[in-house]
Order: structure tokens, then C-alpha cells, then sequence
């Protein structure tokens, strides 16, 4: 097992489909490093768009990041569930949100496809 990774070892192959906590708190710690100084003491809630439906790897990997950055934070930060259109509703709504630093969103693979196979026109 990789050094640093708390037990935390990828398990593809044997079965196991668990979150992977100390992953997801290393890339909180990573994205909270590169936030802005003027978005480092927001002024309102932040929401964090997920593009999978609740209940999901995408949705816990997104609620335990948002209960790390309110305690830096000390703001509310909310997690909105957006499904559909195999990922298509939610992306866009990152996409196509106020670029206050307000709005955050979890990326997943089918970003990388979805404009291309003309699902939708998410990009820049």
C-alpha cells in the first residue's frame, strides 16, 4: 500500500465499492489551497452542484468535502443533487453558474465526453 494514503488503497478487483474518506479530505485540503484570498471568507452560503442523483459515490463524496470546508469556512455550505440527462442537467448547471466563487461542482468522467457526442453544449 502507497505510503500516505491511511488505509485508503484502491480495492478495484476485490469487491469493495467504499468511499475512499481519506481521498476525498486530500482533495478538499487541495482545493481549499487554491481558492482565491477574496472567495477564502465568503459572504454567503456556498452550494456545491452534484451531477448524480442523491445517495451516490458523486453525493458522499460531495457532503463530506462540503462538512470539511464549512469548519474552515464558518459558512453554510449546501450540496444540490442535480440528475439527469446522464450527468448533462448538473454539469450544465456548473457550467452555466455566476462565476462568484460561490458555486462549486464535482466533476466526473462523462464531463470529458458529453459536449463531444453533442449531449450538451457545457463547454467553454
Amino acid at each position: 500500500m502507497p505510503a500516505g494514503l491511511g488505509g485508503a488503497a484502491c480495492t478495484r478487483g476485490r469487491g469493495s465499492h467504499a468511499p475512499r474518506i481519506p481521498l476525498t479530505v486530500a482533495t478538499a485540503a487541495v482545493a481549499l489551497a487554491a481558492l482565491p484570498t477574496e472567495a477564502a471568507n465568503p459572504e454567503r452560503p456556498i452550494r456545491i452542484v452534484a451531477p448524480w442523483h442523491a445517495g451516490g459515490r458523486t453525493d458522499i463524496s460531495a457532503r463530506i468535502f462540503a462538512a470539511a470546508l464549512e469548519k474552515v469556512l464558518e459558512v453554510p455550505v449546501n450540496v444540490v443533487d442535480r440528475s439527469g440527462g446522464s450527468g448533462v442537467v448538473g454539469h450544465a448547471a456548473i457550467a452555466h453558474a455566476e462565476p462568484d466563487g460561490h458555486t462549486l461542482g464535482v466533476g466526473s468522467p462523462q464531463l470529458a465526453f458529453l459536449r463531444t457526442i453533442g449531449l450538451g453544449d457545457i463547454g467553454p
